[in-house]
Order: C-alpha cells, then structure tokens, then sequence
C-alpha cells in the first residue's frame, strides 16, 4: 500500500516481525497512512486520534473506533478556557502542551481485550505515555504476548526502543 509522502513530510513504514510502525514528523500524515492501509485491508480493531479545532487553532484529539467510529474527546491543551472543554472530559495526565484523558485509555483498552481475538490491532498516536506503561501500553503488551499483528503510528521524537 502506498502511503504519499513529499521531501518536506515523510512518512516511513518499517516492519519488524508482527509489528509495522508508521513513523515521521509532525503533520507528515502518518494517520492518513494508517487509515489508508486500515481501508485498503480492513482487518481487525483499533483506534485513531482525530485532530479537533476551534478556527485555526488546534484544541486537542478524539479518539475514534476505526470500525465502529464511536469516539471520546482524549486530550485538551493544558490552557484552553473551561467552556471549551466537554463536561465529561477529566485530564489527569499531563504529556507536553496537553491533559489526556485517563478514562478514554481505559475505554480503547477494554474494548480491545474485551473482543474477539482480532486478526490485527492499529494504534494511532504510540508515544511517551506508552513509554511510562500508560496509554495504549495495555494493547501493545497484549497484542505482543498473543502475537496479534499490531499496526501503530509514532512521531520520530517519541520513538520507542
């Protein structure tokens, strides 16, 4: 599957075994990619993070069932007004300019583990939360120790070792 790229915005697929990482800067469309090749084999769960806006300015992301398209607000900026954030939405975890939402991890997990074995996981967005053991730590672990195929996009700054 081809994922566009240009010079200015790069988007590399690296496989290692049953995990593909779809990896570039800022902006350079890895979850264009991921949907791209979710659609192209449409196999499996997961999630993407989908970019919320107020005008021009970035607000924050949700978090979207790539099969369902149920979603969850799952991060704010740190700073935005309080009538800017959803009632519901509870950030407990600080990671650079934004709060997450701890509840919304807990949902993507539980969803995952709770269904059928899935032929393949995608993860949008794998980065320093997961590093620590938070986030979507819970899926990786699983899908590795059940050797479920495993799909994932990560910024090249928050790469994981």
């Amino acid at each position: 599957m081809n994922c566009q790229s240009t010079e200015d915005h790069r988007v590399e697929i690296v496989h290692d075994g049953l995990v593909t990482v779809i990896k570039g800067k800022k902006g350079a469309g890895k979850t264009t990619c991921l949907l791209r090749l979710f659609h192209a084999h449409p196999q499996g769960i997961g999630f993407w993070s989908r970019k919320d806006w107020i005008e021009n300015e970035l607000i924050g992301y949700t978090l979207v069932d790539i099969v369902s398209g149920e979603s969850r607000v799952l991060c704010r900026l740190k700073d935005l007004p309080k009538d800017q954030i959803p009632s519901d939405f509870q950030g407990t975890i600080a990671q650079g300019r934004f709060l997450f939402d701890q509840h919304v991890f807990d949902w993507a997990v539980a969803r995952i583990l709770q269904a059928p074995r899935p032929e393949k996981i995608w993860l949008d967005e794998v980065g320093k939360i997961e590093q620590r053991g938070g986030g979507f730590a819970p899926i990786i672990d699983y899908a590795k120790k059940n050797k479920i195929p495993l799909v994932m996009t990560k910024r090249e700054a928050h790469m994981l070792s």
